[in-house]
């Protein structure tokens, strides 16, 4: 009887480790698959960092090519502006002469105090009114740096109307001019 409950136990103990052995198996399996994944997703990972890299870097050159065309603009504006209000003084400067060629001189009327024996002069209150008026003077603001002088690429648009080779002496300056401002260019 002794034997043939060792024999029963041997066939039960032989079992048990053919399961662990098969479970052993499956688990070692298990774990070579879960290491081949982790080596995919640490090349994965790799190559996320390299791309993620040249994206940074592309957007750097992007937005130090929109703030080069930012100041391109600016200068260019700058410069319209500054002859814009050169042509304007130049057309106050030659509305002035018209005004002053144009009107007659008042005449002085001249008289003798008869008290005091001296010549007064005074002037004509008809010329007065034929007289030129005193236009007031335009004054002509704009605004095209911005108050703080920085600029700042997060609030701008990308325009994909002007190419990224042009510089600012091949910009055209009238079409810089708002339609908004009702100058023509």
């Amino acid at each position: 009887m002794v034997v043939s409950t060792l024999k029963a136990e041997i066939k039960v103990l032989q079992a048990q480790l053919d399961r662990d052995s098969l479970q052993l198996t499956a688990c070692q399996q298990r774990i070579i698959e879960l290491e081949e994944n982790v080596k995919n997703k640490d090349v994965c990972v790799t190559e996320l960092k390299e791309k993620l890299e040249d994206v940074k870097i592309s957007q750097e050159d992007e937005i130090k090519s929109i703030e080069d065309k930012y100041q391109a603009v600016m200068k260019i504006n700058q410069g319209l502006e500054g002859k814009l209000l050169q042509l304007y003084s130049q057309v106050d400067e030659l509305r002035r002469p018209k005004q002053t060629k144009g009107a007659s001189v008042s005449p002085l009327h001249e008289y003798v105090d008869s008290s005091n024996n001296r010549n007064r002069t005074e002037s004509d209150p008809s010329a007065m009114e034929t007289a030129p008026k005193q236009t007031e003077q335009t004054v002509y603001k704009f605004h095209s740096a911005p108050a703080n002088d920085t600029f700042n690429p997060s609030h701008t648009e990308i325009h994909n109307d002007i190419p990224h080779s042009v510089g600012a002496r091949e910009l055209d300056g009238a079409s810089l001019v708002s339609k908004e401002s009702g100058i023509e260019p």
